[in-house]
């Protein structure tokens, strides 16, 4: 009797065929070449027959009686997997004779597989390994074959542990198996994979969009306008051979972290870098640097990077424009800038361009800077001067000038959208902690006294969010996102003069929109102009407590200026570089209307409408970070009674529509990527489970937490190459398993 493999259609290379007839088997791989066959007509009384198809994408088992005919077998979901089969009798079958059966069962009956089998002493293992699938059921038969396959290879075995080995010492001799490595795998698509925590393979399969994005979740791709599109370029090669490890291709794109309990639009961005070919020839070229808005720790920084790297290019003329988008229009103020001359600029604070407020017409602009032949033009600033350079770019290819605009964001209060943070934000936080730790010393030495910080963050209190977080001394930080009742913070720092006899106080300038209406009257650049809510709080509070006649004197600290003018420190100075390189080779490459920026810890090319369009970034008061800060204050709820807190309304339409388009998971990752599950090991495995409420809401006295469930995963844009990680969210969960109350804990540093 034997199997004929007519077709096997969409099975995977490797997939396994074992047929049984009574105590024999016969198994092999597909596709295969030959038939399978059994030598023993007398197993054709054996019946019925057994075949088993082991494969990547399932696992198939069909009956057959022995008699000619043909049988198909069809597994999988989705695109359907087909092995058809002819099972014939040898004695039968036309043109050929039926073997005799052997006399005895030696080396010469066997078949080719059961030979091998037989030379490498495999039946024991495959024995026991077919009794391990039927036992543990895995979801891919095929893959966990393959896992414990390839943790067989022989190894020279380690010595025995010597009885004089104390215990600690022979247990470091028993290692785990190692994690498993990239498979080396067929697949077309995208491949999904699961782990446990001790590596052992759970699951191995094609990548499923829902494995990544959530239903009402979307991907899409953003797209920049290049030059080439309308000027022909220049196609030099880059003079960074021997500078530059590795160039990024024109293809190249990062993915933004994808969390598959958010409802949000994930957007896949070009990835910044230097390109192997120029738009521009750089000997031709004039570049100019401006700097416009408020000052930032890191703007020196930045200008001298951006001369360094130019130069480094080959570009013989670059100018700064001193006083921002009004002293484009007057070129004879502009200063040549050389790397001689912006040696030693990054040791100073604000800005030698000196920037202003308040833009000319964009028609004006571009006159100047095509009749001084710029081709590559750089803005340092934020929203309102990325709209600038937006309308300048688009005015400047209506006019059909060969030029690059490119934007590097500036906000020292973190509200740039989607970016990581913005260069000086770092330096900043660090100032404003100085700031509460001087307001802490006041308060606490001197008698019946209040200390009472006022920091930057105009719309955004993340420096006030995070100094507080940083000092761990506040005991109130408001925010201009928080709906702030008066009487309930005065009350509350009653309680705490009275229990304490002490208090420290941080307050956003931002408050002084919220606690206080303002003029309404705007600067410049278009941004309001706040209140002053310092002043006003402290006299609030003096006026309460001489209310209630109880003794209080207010250190009032306002460190605003002195924040936002000092040189950056190491981790801005770094992060300014990697901008303004970036920024350069987006330009040399013929790049226009973007900027540059970090984005889960990769640096990215957007379209200014990212920084325009988008509504600005604000800290999120059901986020893991004001929680931490509401736990370390242990301030209540300040929300007016009777009021209820509004969720933040998302725009009916998606602002970033007219320069993306959407893109398929398994196109985003391509071909012979993997994404891989970290499983983490629980307790509850071992000891079953414990689902006790959690106490979180009684420790931060009120306000909402967000709690983290089975379903919060986020899958990382980085790893090693091909592979991306996915791994669980931490954070607070809606179910405990110790009750706290009969918790010991213990705290070691090795």
């Amino acid at each position: 009797m034997e199997v004929l493999v007519e077709n096997a259609s969409n099975i995977p290379e490797g997939s396994i065929l074992s047929i049984r007839a009574g105590n024999v088997r016969r198994q092999g791989t597909l596709p295969a070449d030959k038939p399978v066959r059994f030598a023993q007509t007398s197993l054709l009384d054996a019946s019925p027959f057994k075949v088993d198809i082991f494969a990547p994408l399932g696992s198939s088992r069909v009956v057959l009686r022995p008699k000619s005919d043909r049988y198909t077998v069809s597994f999988g979901e989705g695109k359907k997997m087909n092995l058809d089969l002819l099972v014939r009798d040898l004695s039968s079958a036309a043109g050929e004779t039926a073997p005799a059966p052997p006399n005895a069962r030696g080396e010469d009956a066997l078949s080719e597989t059961e030979a091998y089998l037989k030379k490498h002493e495999l039946q024991v293992f495959i024995q026991n390994l077919m009794t391990s699938v039927l036992a543990d059921k895995p979801d891919d038969p095929f893959a966990y074959m393959a896992h414990h396959l390839g943790n067989s290879v022989k190894v020279a075995p380690p010595p025995t542990p010597s009885a004089a080995l104390v215990p600690v010492q022979r247990r470091a001799l028993q290692k785990k198996p190692p994690r498993l490595m990239p498979h080396k795998k067929g697949f077309d698509q995208p491949a999904f994979v699961v782990e446990d925590f001790d590596g052992k393979l759970l699951t191995l399969r094609e990548l499923e969009a829902k494995d990544l994005l959530p239903p009402s979740a979307e991907l899409r791709r953003l797209l920049i306008d290049d030059l080439s599109k309308v000027f022909p370029g220049k196609n030099v090669p880059s003079p960074l051979t021997d500078i530059v490890s590795r160039f990024v291709n024109k293809d190249s794109f990062a993915t933004q972290a994808i969390s598959l309990d958010s409802t949000d639009c994930f957007y896949q961005m070009p990835l910044a870098g230097a390109r192997p070919v120029l738009h521009f020839e750089p000997q031709d070229m004039v570049a100019t640097v401006v700097t416009c808005g408020g000052l930032c720790p890191g703007l020196n920084a930045v200008i001298r990077e951006l001369v360094m790297m130019l130069s480094q290019y080959g570009v013989q003329k670059v100018y700064g424009i001193r006083g921002g988008y009004k002293g484009v229009v007057k070129p004879e103020t502009w200063m040549e800038l050389t790397p001689m001359s912006v040696q030693d600029i990054n040791k100073m604070g604000g800005t030698i361009l000196v920037s202003d407020r308040g833009n000319p017409t964009e028609e004006e602009q571009v006159q100047v800077l095509m009749d001084m032949g710029v081709r590559a033009h750089f803005i340092i600033g934020g929203d309102g001067t990325h709209r600038g350079a937006y309308d300048i770019a688009e005015l400047m290819k209506q006019k059909k000038w060969d030029c690059s605009v490119v934007g590097i964001p500036k906000t020292i209060d973190n509200d740039i959208p989607m970016l990581d943070c913005t260069f000086g934000f770092d330096t900043a936080c660090m100032e404003a902690e100085h700031a509460i730790k001087a307001g802490y010393v006041e308060a606490t030495c001197n008698a019946n006294c209040i200390g009472l910080v006022k920091l930057m963050g105009r719309h955004s209190g993340f420096i006030a969010l995070h100094a507080g977080l940083a000092a761990r001394h506040a005991d109130i930080v408001l925010l201009p996102e928080m709906t702030i009742s008066l009487e309930k913070v005065l009350l509350h720092i009653l309680d705490l003069m009275q229990s304490k006899g002490h208090c420290l106080v941080v307050v956003a300038e931002g408050c002084g929109d919220t606690l206080l209406q303002s003029s309404g009257e705007v600067d410049g650049g278009g941004n309001k102009k706040l209140a002053d809510v310092g002043p006003w709080l402290r006299d609030k509070i003096v006026e309460r407590f001489k209310q209630v006649k109880l003794p209080l004197t207010v250190k009032y600290i306002d460190p605003t200026y002195m924040i936002r003018a000092i040189k950056p420190n190491a981790n801005d100075s770094v992060y300014c570089s990697m901008l303004s390189h970036n920024a350069v080779h987006a330009a040399m490459a013929g790049y226009t209307a973007i900027t540059v920026g970090q984005i889960n810890s990769r640096y990215v090319m957007l379209p200014i409408a990212c920084v325009t369009k988008n509504p600005q970034k604000r800290v999120d008061l059901r986020s893991q970070r004001f929680q931490e800060l509401v736990s370390s204050t242990l301030q209540p709820d300040f929300t007016p009674d009777g009021m209820e807190v509004k969720e933040p309304e998302k725009a009916s339409e998606n602002p970033l529509l007219s320069v993306s388009e959407p893109v398929d998971v398994i196109t985003a990752f391509g071909a012979g990527a993997e994404v891989r599950r970290l499983e983490c090991e629980h307790l509850s495995l071992t000891f079953g489970e414990r689902n006790l409420p959690t106490t979180l809401m009684e420790q931060v006295k009120g306000g909402e937490v967000s709690f983290f469930d089975s379903t919060s995963w986020v899958t990382q844009t980085l790893g090693l190459p091909g592979v991306r990680l996915q791994m669980a969210k931490a954070g607070p969960r809606r179910t405990l398993y110790f009750k706290p109350a009969e918790v010991a804990a213990t705290i070691v540093t090795c």
